[in-house]
């Protein structure tokens, strides 16, 4: 926990009407040798419930790129999805109680993504959260546009009834997801950093050339002019 070089991944994926597919999967990297990291990781596979298999390799980006492609996940992707974002500083057991429930509902298929953020914090720049130390980002999958609407709501749901559990927990989304229905998106995507943005960003773009949803121009012209 107090390595600051490990980042990763947990994905969890829950069917209750196939068991045999459960699973939860852990990867992620490591800035320094593989000596050291065995040495770190030797104890924490030791523990039950043991690992079905695990893998350690030497990978830049163009292997990564490499193995990610295939039939199983074609590019581009032919699937509709919706991701949802919480930022904790921790998980609860009533936050466990709603991931836990990060399943398939009728046609929209869902799977759970805990991205350990410990070694990314960074206190001195834009990034507004640095006591965060998870990532809890779902996605929420389904094949056809005529089931936008429930995959849309199932995705929602989900993510206020996180949100509602996680009492002080759950500070933020994270701003790479782009969450269109995002309520105070502002605040959970920018934190206290939020009015020092919008004057960087009035200073050296006052015609809005670079532009990006949700960053409207309109907002940013009401902060201007100090309306609300």
């Amino acid at each position: 926990d107090n390595d600051q070089r490990i980042t990763f991944d947990v994905y969890m994926y829950i069917s209750e009407q196939q068991e045999s597919r459960n699973y939860l999967s852990m990867y992620g990297a490591f800035y320094g040798s593989e000596t050291e990291l065995k040495s770190i990781f030797s104890n924490w596979l030791s523990l039950e419930p043991r690992y079905s298999s695990f893998d350690l390799r030497l990978a830049n980006q163009m292997y990564i790129e490499k193995n990610l492609g295939g039939p199983d996940n074609p590019f581009p992707s032919t699937t509709r999805m919706y991701v949802v974002s919480a930022l904790t500083t921790g998980i609860t057991d009533a936050m466990l109680d709603v991931l836990m429930n990060c399943t398939r509902k009728g046609k929209i298929d869902a799977g759970l993504d805990i991205i350990y953020l410990k070694g990314s914090l960074k206190t001195s720049s834009a990034w507004p959260f640095p006591s965060v130390k998870f990532d809890i980002a779902p996605g929420f999958l389904w094949d056809s546009p005529d089931d936008d609407a429930e995959g849309l709501a199932w995705g929602s749901a989900w993510r206020n009834m996180l949100f509602q559990v996680s009492g002080d927990n759950a500070i933020g989304s994270y701003l790479n997801y782009i969450d269109p229905y995002l309520e105070n998106w502002e605040k959970l995507y920018y934190g206290n950093n939020l009015p020092r943005l919008q004057s960087i960003k009035l200073a050296y773009d006052p015609t809005n050339y670079f532009t990006f949803p949700p960053v409207s121009y309109t907002h940013l012209r009401a902060h201007e002019t100090g309306r609300n």
